[in-house]
């Protein structure tokens, strides 16, 4: 899956300080350590998978005692306690929130949250968000493990001051599925012959490297460049960040024969969106994702340096 960005948010937008971990104190409860979530069943929609797992998240922090669940902010929180963005900007997003009552500050709550991490977490991000100069929300995200089927799994803590000695705490889990490749969307092993086509390259001396066009007839790297393409993912939805476009591309052209009809078309963006074009006996098929990978594959199968 591309890996895509967050959207700016007071998550990513208002992160000005690093939290100060502590100790878990004594007397603490947590209010939720369930267990790690079974895996996904065939036949089971993404999208339900991701919802489940998120489900199973939210109860994974674990709180100081006297932490009371609402099922809105708590009063005094003010506007400072918005949901905040821990995922991607995707259609394949799954999320929920709670609202929790905690006693103490904001910042003793988010380093207590932060001291005594969920079980196979780790911190995404930390700090604070403010307005004028002042701060007016504290934060801390974590990630937990990747699966086959969702890429990205994230839970997130926003504490504001609700009173004196009172904390608001927003809990947000946010899940995001990965679009499977079709299945039918292969490159056929049938292939023989592949002509790779590689575009000059900007060279790290400045100068740009010749382009090339190499005809491949061992049946040993033939097959290894249909599995390295076989092997790309399904482009995901979103918004990508794509770096600078230097107009590099990659293409590779699968026949049954010398002088024969293509059965299979590779278009590879080395740069910018690395975005991937299949066609499949004249059909275009669903985007891939890889282009910034695809290159060094094939260098490493042809051994060109």
């Amino acid at each position: 899956m591309r890996h895509l960005p967050s959207r700016l948010s007071v998550w990513t937008a208002a992160v000005v300080a690093s939290l100060v971990l502590t100790g878990a104190g004594a007397g603490a409860t947590a209010f939720g350590a369930s267990p790690r979530s079974a895996g996904p069943v065939a036949s089971t929609p993404p999208s339900l998978v991701a919802a489940r797992d998120v489900a199973s998240l939210l109860p994974r922090l674990h709180l100081p005692a006297g932490a009371v669940q609402s099922a809105r902010p708590p009063p005094g929180a003010g506007p400072a306690l918005v949901a905040p963005s821990i995922a991607p900007v995707t259609s394949n997003l799954a999320s929920s929130v709670t609202y929790w009552s905690v006693p103490g500050t904001p910042a003793a709550v988010i380093a207590y949250i932060t001291a005594d991490p969920p079980a196979d977490s780790r911190v995404s991000l930390s700090g604070t968000g403010g307005q004028n100069g002042v701060i007016t929300s504290t934060f801390v995200g974590f990630d937990f493990p990747a699966t086959k089927v969702l890429g990205q799994r994230s839970l997130g803590a926003t504490a504001v001051a609700s009173g004196p000695a009172t904390t608001a705490l927003l809990v947000e889990a946010a899940d995001v599925w990965l679009t499977p490749r079709p299945a039918a969307e292969r490159v056929p092993a049938s292939a023989r012959l592949v002509t790779v086509s590689i575009s000059p390259t900007e060279l790290p001396d400045g100068h740009r490297s010749p382009a090339r066009r190499i005809v491949v007839t061992d049946r040993a790297k033939v097959s290894r460049l249909i599995a390295a393409v076989n092997a790309l993912p399904a482009s995901q939805p979103g918004v990508t960040a794509c770096p600078l476009d230097d107009g590099s591309t990659l293409t590779l052209a699968f026949r049954l024969r010398r002088h024969g009809p293509e059965i299979a078309f590779v278009d590879a963006a080395a740069s910018g969106c690395g975005s991937v074009d299949l066609t499949l006996h004249g059909q275009s098929q669903p985007a891939l994702g890889g282009g910034f990978t695809l290159p060094a594959a094939v260098d490493r199968i042809l051994g060109i340096r």
